[in-house]
Order: C-alpha cells, then structure tokens, then sequence
C-alpha cells in the first residue's frame, strides 16, 4: 500500500502477492475504497499528525515486513504553495521520530514524495533520523518508464516521484532499487496510444489551467499528471484553441473515472468512490503501482527467508499528492 488513501498505489504490492495488512489515513471515504480493494486489510482512521495517535497505530499494527510512507506533499509541491513553514511539513518527519521509539522497526520502509522533496531541509533533517537504522536509497521515478510491455503493470503517465527505499540494518535483505530505476530509464516509454489502442488516429485531452499550456495532446506521448480537476471538459462552444495545440478538440473524447484510473495503471476491477469529485481526488492523491512493483522487486531476501507475505502500509493525510 503506498498511499492510504483508496489503496491507489497499494495495488503493487497486491500484485506481487503481498498482503496488505494494514492502510492508515485520515479520510475515511478513501478509505472505504480501500477496504473494498484490499478487502483482507485492517484500516484505521486517525489523525496522523498526531504523536499520541501514531503510538496507538504502530501498536495495532505489531511487526510488519514492508511499510510504505506517503506524507502531503502540499508545503513542496510544484503545484502547491512551496512553503515550508506549512504544519504539514512536519508530518513528513513525525512518522519517523515515533517509528525509532517503536517496539519493532519493519525490515523494509518506503517513503513515496513530490520531486522538490529532495531539496528540501525536511529530507535532510529525515536522512539524519532514518540512516543509524537503515541503509538508504532513493531516486527519481518516472512510472512511464516501467514494465513498458506488461499491460497489467505499464503506465502512460509522466508523473516522476521522489521514492526512497530503507533497508533495516543486520536484517540481510538488499535491495538495487537505485540501480533498477536508472536501467529503466534506458528503454522506452509507454506511451498513451500503447494503454488506449481505442484513440489511435485520435487526439488526448489534457486540462491546464494556466493559458499558455496546451490541452490537445498527441497520443503519441505521454499523458500529463492526473489531478482532482483532470475530468474537466469543455461543452461544445467553450473551449479557444491554445498555442501548442496539437489538434482539434474534437479529436478528443472525454474519459470516465475507470479511465482516469488506467492512465495511472489502475485497471476496471478497482473501487472508486463513488462521487466524481472524490474518485478524481484519491486518483491524483495515489500515484502509479508499478513504482510498488519495481521496489518489490528489487529486495533480496535472506534464502532462509521467504519473501513477505504482509506488505503495510503506513500512510498520512490524503490530501497530498
């Protein structure tokens, strides 16, 4: 599970056979979604900013293989405010300073963020908490770039994460996430027309709510990031052409939640909410299975040892990105 949330990028782990045990948020119709996508997970509703409340939680939680952490991304995302005073960025450090108290540390943790992350002091001042404990690695994951010639797994979508992999110290699991990532990067990209057959000699529509971005995109390349407002499109009438335009708007066609959700490699057996609005926000809160997938795959796990068969997750606030 990457971001509590819906269970959005949690389908990676399920996809490799880990059972997710556990998916804490504070939104509970995300939520909901989750427990109906993971239906052998345990979900807790809480506020995670809360030191009192991340206490209880790892207690519930007991000893876990794989946590994953997905902290808002609001105070140092592109699309937000950039402001690092925001009380939101702590929660990218509390889960952390309570995790190194707990009665147990997982043997593998992944914390999922936005690109500018990496050049915060939040990320410092994390490293500085997490490194006597764990062995670290992270990278710059473009999800378009992985499993381009598995359809269950590749994605169209050009959304880079920041991803950091920590491997418990002395528990003999290695991991060459790092070295995976920059391989990917090698080949080639999905690309849209490879997820939607259906608009081959079509055009994509993509909303920008800044004027001097196009909206009419070649399906050719890669779709642009979903966000909550993605499922806007013009009425008939309403819409000026932009410079950049690669085509008429009437070569696009508007896409439904369920296709939203395949942009993102989410495919026609996931839960949404059932409101627009909320399906399209937990969408653009989640981010891609695969990148779940390919840090799976790169962990070595002692041969006395089986692969885990409980992936968690521990995931804050799902108003991120």
């Amino acid at each position: 599970v990457l971001f509590g949330g819906g269970g959005v990028g949690s389908m990676g782990w399920a996809r490799r056979d880990a059972e997710v045990g556990w998916v804490c948020d504070n939104w509970q119709v995300a939520l909901a979604s989750c427990a109906k996508n993971h239906p052998r997970a345990r979900t807790r509703c809480c506020d995670l900013g809360s030191r009192k409340e991340l206490r209880a939680a790892y207690r519930a939680m007991g000893k876990l293989d794989i946590m994953q952490v997905s902290p808002p991304c609001q105070w140092c995302s592109w699309a937000g405010k950039r402001d690092p005073n925001d009380p939101r960025a702590l929660l990218s450090l509390v889960w952390a300073v309570e995790l190194m108290w707990a009665e147990w540390l997982p043997t593998v943790i992944m914390m999922e963020q936005v690109e500018p992350f990496a050049t915060t002091a939040v990320w410092a001042e994390l490293q500085d908490i997490l490194a006597p404990a764990y062995e670290l690695q992270w990278a710059m994951v473009d999800a378009s770039f992985l499993f381009p010639d598995k359809p269950r797994s590749r994605c169209c979508q050009r959304r880079t994460r920041f991803i950091c992999v920590g491997v418990r110290r002395g528990s003999g699991v290695t991991t060459d996430f790092a070295a995976r990532v920059a391989r990917s990067r090698q080949g080639r990209r999905t690309r849209i027309v490879d997820a939607f057959p259906e608009l081959q000699g079509r055009m994509w529509w993509s909303f920008a709510r800044r004027s001097y971005q196009p909206c009419v995109l070649s399906v050719c390349g890669q779709a642009p990031p979903v966000r909550r407002n993605a499922h806007y499109f013009p009425k008939e009438g309403r819409y000026i052409a932009r410079p950049g335009d690669e085509g008429p708007l009437e070569e696009c066609m508007k896409l439904s939640t369920v296709q939203w959700a395949k942009v993102m490699g989410i495919h026609e057996h996931f839960v949404l909410p059932p409101s627009t609005k909320d399906a399209m926000l937990v969408l653009a809160n989640g981010f891609v299975p695969a990148v779940a997938e390919v840090v799976f795959d790169s962990l070595a796990w002692p041969r006395e040892e089986a692969a885990p068969g409980v992936a968690a997750s521990y995931c804050s606030q799902t108003e991120g990105g």
